[in-house]
């Protein structure tokens, strides 16, 4: 006899569990892309990976026993259609594979796109038991989808715009011609109230309607920062010195130490002042405009903070549009314009919103430029891809005429 130990079959069989259930574990953990385990059932979870947990910014006991949904999309119910097809519940009326797309929410409910793909797993009768919901991040792809889109978008508006703002030009001129003549050689037209009346609203609706025409056509121009070395708190200074605000507005100015940055001084004027007068006509019964500037991170902040009537959240994700307005006699163009120029210097304009408390805009300039945004003799790599050989040889004569010309200069 020897004084080895046996192991039996039930502890053989206890050890082979416990190393099969780390295997798994390690398996699964393994996976780059977000992996839940669902009954389907009643939605709950029953295994979620790291990369999830991660992603989610959650513990595993976070996560265990609850509904998919309530995880995942921070919801009371199941996904519906048209919104969202539920892939766990596709999948168990057609018993295949489903992938589908949906928008997902972190911890800090901060949104995300993911493309879902489900698979069964079957018992031996074949009866799907449960569901394995993986989720694969395609945020970038689709934030890279809609700057296209909304570039195609902002490239059809402004080509509208231009060819609008040209067509009416005639006709206000027609009418402005019109109303001179009729005030010259109709001078009973303006002895009588209602004629007076009458031309008076004739002017005043040419002024607004050339307006509309000139933010057509600042909203199509395509034209480039002239960058020069600006302060920004003197141009705030400089904007703020040409509004007049009425006696119940009161407008305060915390004004930060900043460096000088590479901007067009003309170009944040006119931000400046349409963030300006929208915020003292925000405050209708009069309040504080606070206008303030920090250095904070790479770049110099400017923010325009009113106490007025606030803009709904429902709006706020639409100011920046073209030819939207929270106002009744408002154009809809000088955000879109604003936020235009911004970003033409590599910054951002954002806004925040609470209605009865007020509004900040809070503009963001880098304090030193993107190199491609900044003029320079320095040479560039330039890589074409294409697999259509004809195409690659117009790239390339195209860049070889390109150096002659720069070479004969």
């Amino acid at each position: 006899m020897t004084n080895e130990k046996r192991i039996t079959p039930k502890k053989a069989t206890d050890h082979e569990q416990t190393f099969l259930k780390a295997l798994s574990s390690s398996i699964i953990d393994s996976i780059s892309d977000e992996l839940l385990v669902i009954d389907p059932t009643d939605y709950r979870i029953v295994k979620a990976n790291q990369a999830l947990l991660t992603r989610l910014k959650l513990h595993e006991k976070d996560v265990l026993g609850q509904t998919c949904y309530k995880v995942t999309h921070h919801a009371s119910e199941p996904c519906k259609p048209p919104q969202d097809i539920c892939p766990i519940q596709e999948l168990v009326q057609t018993g295949k594979s489903v992938t589908v797309e949906h928008i997902h929410f972190d911890k800090d409910n901060k949104k995300f796109y993911v493309e879902i793909t489900t698979h069964p797993i079957k018992n031996r009768e074949g009866k799907t038991i449960l569901i394995t919901h993986i989720a694969k991040d395609i945020t970038q792809k689709k934030q890279m989808q809609e700057e296209l889109l909304k570039s195609e978008r902002l490239a059809v508006v402004g080509e509208l715009a231009l060819q609008l703002a040209n067509d009416l030009r005639n006709p206000l001129q027609a009418i402005n011609s019109a109303t001179y003549w009729l005030k010259k050689e109709c001078a009973h037209l303006q002895s009588s109230p209602k004629g007076t009346e009458i031309l008076s609203a004739i002017g005043d609706s040419v002024k607004y309607a050339d307006k509309l025409v000139e933010g057509l056509l600042d909203f199509a121009s395509t034209k480039r920062p002239q960058l020069k070395k600006v302060d920004v708190n003197i141009v705030i200074k400089e904007t703020l010195a040409q509004v007049e605000a009425p006696k119940e507005v009161n407008i305060i100015t915390e004004l930060g130490n900043l460096p000088q940055i590479e901007a067009d001084a003309n170009m944040l004027k006119r931000v400046f002042l349409n963030l300006t007068v929208n915020g003292i006509q925000a405050m209708v019964k009069g309040g504080t405009l606070r206008v303030s500037t920090i250095k904070n991170k790479g770049f110099v902040e400017a923010n325009f903070k009113d106490t007025g009537i606030g803009i709904q959240r429902e709006k706020l994700d639409k100011i920046f549009k073209p030819l939207f307005s929270t106002k009744s006699k408002g154009m809809g163009l000088g955000l879109a314009i604003s936020k235009r120029l911004i970003e033409a210097h590599g910054g951002s304009i954002s806004v925040e919103s609470e209605v009865t408390k007020g509004t900040v805009f809070t503009v963001k300039l880098p304090m030193v430029q993107p190199e491609l945004k900044r003029s320079s003799n320095i040479g560039s790599n330039i890589l074409v891809v294409d697999n259509k050989e004809d195409i690659l040889e117009k790239v390339k004569k195209l860049i070889q005429e390109k150096k002659q010309t720069k070479n004969r200069t």
